[in-house]
């Protein structure tokens, strides 16, 4: 369970790494 859990943190935390990029590079622009 708690193996489980720690995945999807993971996965939230690297889709929010990830959108906050789209995001800098969107304000670059």
């Amino acid at each position: 369970m708690e193996r489980r859990l720690r995945a999807t943190e993971a996965h939230v935390t690297s889709r929010e790494y990830n959108l906050n990029k789209e995001f800098e590079d969107l304000k670059k622009k």
